[in-house]
């Protein structure tokens, strides 16, 4: 029979017993004093770290592929400037130990082997990685001497009378050396009532930039057929190298020009035979003669990357200036 004191102390030592069992398991507390959204916002922290480990993870990647791509363009600018210098050197080289015909230029190799490059603007393959173009002036539209094709490829080309006429006769204002103004044209007087801070200079046409400088200039005519022209070179002519867009506007006759053109690639256009087939003959001397002037036009492709020579080159037959550089663009 337990006494009053002995109750007690069994009572004390019972909840001893349990403060120490709840003591020993910290859960008990932790969860006690834990606030409700404390879970979910450990998981919140979680991903957003997350996140951000894999922006800047994708930044490195990014800008790691940026450099990367940089240093390839780089590297293919750098070898089609390469390859396109060294091309035109050895181009170069070829044309000043070459012969030149009427429609072609002759390489002579090692063991009697005859190579032969069009001189008419048909691509030649070079290497894999260059291409290029050569042709001979007197087969283009020099501008200095070529007035007389100019109306008639100008018209091809474009068909506006009245826009072709005002443009043949105020470049031909600019060239020569009067002050008579033609119906369609521009003299000095012209220039000054428009405003132009300069007037016609009264001589030949000096760089393919100067064309700008006209009366009046309207950029869609030149553009049209811009890439027939050439600043530079003779007097001569020379049907058996002229562009398929300039046969076809000098002879009107569409299939005729289409046959001398498969003549020209079959190695079998000669100028008898051109002169048989349409019946133009020889007017001047230097007709169906190539100029030694050629104009040289080179695109070097590596990858992305393309880098371009324009060039107008003479051969002279003189020890001390075996060639002419006349004209350089890249």
């Amino acid at each position: 029979m337990y006494t009053k004191g002995h109750f007690s102390t069994a009572l004390s030592d019972k909840m001893s017993s349990n403060i120490r069992r709840l003591s020993g398991n910290r859960n008990f507390f932790s969860d006690f004093g834990r606030l409700p959204g404390e879970a979910g916002y450990a998981l919140i922290t979680v991903m957003v770290i997350s996140l951000m480990i894999s922006v800047i993870t994708m930044s490195m990647v990014f800008s790691v592929h940026r450099k990367i791509t940089l240093a390839q363009e780089v590297k293919d600018r750098t070898r089609a400037c390469l390859c396109s210098t060294s091309a035109f050197n050895e181009i170069l080289y070829n044309i000043l130990t070459s012969t030149l015909t009427r429609t072609s230029l002759e390489i002579h190799q090692d063991g009697g082997i005859i190579k032969r490059w069009n001189i008419y603007g048909d691509p030649i393959k070079f290497s894999p990685e260059v291409t290029v173009r050569l042709r001979d002036t007197a087969g283009m539209l020099s501008l200095p001497f070529g007035s007389r094709f100019l109306r008639i490829l100008m018209m091809a080309a474009v068909k506006d009378s009245k826009e072709v006429n005002a443009f043949i006769d105020t470049f031909a204002d600019w060239q020569d050396r009067d002050k008579l103004k033609r119906l369609n044209g521009a003299e000095a007087f012209s220039y000054r009532a428009g405003g132009y801070p300069y007037t016609p200079r009264n001589f030949y046409i000096q760089t393919p930039g100067e064309l700008k400088l006209l009366y009046g200039f309207n950029r869609k005519l030149p553009a049209e057929v811009e890439d027939e022209f050439v600043y530079w070179g003779g007097a001569e002519t020379n049907y058996l190298t002229m562009s398929e867009k300039l046969l076809k506007a000098l002879l009107q006759d569409d299939l005729l020009a289409d046959r001398i053109i498969k003549l020209r690639r079959d190695g079998r256009l000669t100028a008898y035979l051109f002169q048989d087939i349409t019946g133009i003959k020889p007017q001047e001397p230097g007709f169906f003669r190539c100029s030694g002037w050629l104009k040289i036009e080179l695109t070097a492709r590596v990858g992305k990357a393309v880098d371009r020579i324009a060039a107008v080159v003479a051969k002279k037959q003189l020890r001390r200036q075996p060639f002419i550089l006349a004209e350089w663009k890249k």
